[in-house]
């Protein structure tokens, strides 16, 4: 042990006397930095390793590179191309150590994340790599490391080819994970995404009949699919523009230059991504909230409508005897779309004083009241039920609020001529009733229900209720 420590003492010595030398740190400072390395470095080599000991030294040595960085910035001193070692030498080390902890710690998950956080906010991004494929091989079954490594290698490398594959090799491990395929499809809308802003920055979508002029236009019409994206600037399109008349013309033919249109290109028109969610869908069928997911994604972007009302249909073909699905379908009538920032719950829906809230809501009642032709048992009643007394309870305004209210007692009617009143459905339509202050008709409602659910709590909770109002009111007259 002491020969390792005093070996890897011996390798640090051209470093720190060059950093005494250009006086960056003074002599009693490298003394200090010696004992510290020579502490940790015992503590790190010894028989029972500890992650701490691992830990405190790379605190020890971030701490220390950031003190170099000030003096250097302090000194206004610049390394020479020669000094190329001594330049990185604090962040070699580092790296060094946490090479060192990961494979002793290997099955650290958290060490690992802190390795990957280190090398990004160097911009490391070769090293970053290799970090991305050891963590993997260590944690295959942790899907969020193959999306940090997908995400990584398409925002900040660009490579959208090594983002796809690693999101392939991801799903293939672990068909059945929700995340991975989410952010998949994801992944493929952002670069989409991305593909149509440098379009319009280069001005493609405004030409389909004209002649493209620069060889940006060529890669898009021969590689589509595997472009490179590299982030682009508003200095950059200001240089394009002013060079743009003098660069070389490629001219395309009316048939080249139409399947550049976003119209008439699938790739564009979102392919992919139905790809991705018709495999995903086969993958975990019969899951609303996972579908669910697709749509508020969709969402996320400009001009999915198609593509939602795409998953719509799915849901409706494969789940049509499945309650809450058929409810998710009545209901999206009231949804509208919302700018991003703009996005929260109440938004999501038509504003209760929009012309458009009364045709979407009579939208939502028709295809509820189809759903219960359609299914038997009452879990599609108490669903529409529910939905019905949720608005009578938000909305204020008078027809509108008494529309609801008939509404909800001709559901309740019709749902018990047809004898399917469940416990929920007894409770909901006896607290309605109290609510509206029908002393008779609660009364009945909690006599029947108690009779078919003697166990409901609600129940003789109400009952308790109309007791005390009744001795209340007796005692009023007295």
């Amino acid at each position: 042990m002491a020969d390792q420590v005093q070996y890897r003492l011996e390798r640090m010595l051209p470093e720190l006397e060059a950093l005494e030398r250009k006086k960056i740190f003074t002599h009693e400072e490298i003394k200090s930095i010696i004992k510290k390395r020579t502490n940790h470095e015992y503590a790190m080599s010894r028989r029972i390793k500890q992650k701490i000991d691992f830990l405190r030294s790379i605190e020890y040595e971030i701490n220390l590179e950031e003190l170099r960085k000030k003096r250097i910035k302090r000194l206004g001193y610049n390394f020479d191309p020669k000094e190329k070692n001594l330049q990185y030498s604090g962040i070699k080390r580092i790296y060094s150590l946490f090479k060192r902890a990961t494979t002793r710690f290997t099955g650290d998950l958290k060490l690992w994340l802190q390795y990957i956080d280190f090398a990004k906010k160097n911009d490391s991004n070769n090293i970053l790599s290799g970090i991305f494929v050891q963590a993997i091989q260590y944690h295959p079954m942790n899907p969020s490391l193959w999306i940090m490594a997908a995400s990584w290698e398409h925002e900040h490398n660009s490579n959208i080819a090594a983002a796809r594959t690693l999101m392939q090799r991801a799903i293939r491990l672990m068909p059945e994970n929700q995340l991975l395929w989410h952010e998949y499809f994801r992944l493929e809308l952002i670069y989409i995404e991305k593909i149509k802003l440098r379009r319009r920055i280069l001005g493609i979508a405004e030409q389909s009949d004209e002649q493209k002029d620069i060889e940006a236009m060529e890669v898009d019409a021969k590689e589509e699919d595997s472009i490179q994206l590299p982030a682009l600037t508003g200095e950059d399109v200001d240089s394009w523009k002013e060079d743009r008349g003098e660069s070389t013309k490629f001219k395309l033919s009316a048939e080249e230059a139409k399947s550049l249109e976003e119209a008439n290109n699938p790739i564009l028109k979102g392919l992919l991504s139905r790809i991705i969610y018709d495999n995903a869908i086969q993958a975990i069928p019969h899951h609303l909230e996972f579908r669910e997911k697709f749509i508020d994604i969709y969402r996320e972007f400009s001009n999915t409508e198609e593509h939602i009302e795409y998953i719509y249909e799915t849901i409706r073909r494969d789940m049509s005897q499945v309650p809450t699905a058929r409810a998710y379908l009545a209901k999206r009538h009231l949804f509208v779309p919302k700018p991003e920032q703009e996005k929260d719950e109440q938004t999501q829906y038509i504003s209760v004083s929009d012309p458009a809230f009364i045709p979407a809501l009579r939208q939502c009642v028709e295809e509820f009241e189809g759903a219960l032709n359609d299914l038997t048992g009452s879990d599609m009643w108490e669903l529409y039920i529910d939905f019905i007394l949720g608005w009578y309870s938000i909305v204020s305004e008078e027809n509108l609020k008494l529309y609801l209210k008939k509404l909800a007692q001709r559901t309740f009617k019709a749902c018990e001529k047809k004898d399917l009143l469940s416990k929920t459905l007894y409770e909901k339509w006896t607290q309605f009733a109290m609510d509206q202050q029908d002393v008779e008709k609660a009364s009945n409602l909690i006599k029947a229900g108690l009779k078919a659910y003697p166990h409901s709590v609600p129940l003789w909770l109400n009952k308790v209720q109309l007791s005390k109002d009744d001795k209340d009111a007796q005692l009023r007259l007295d």
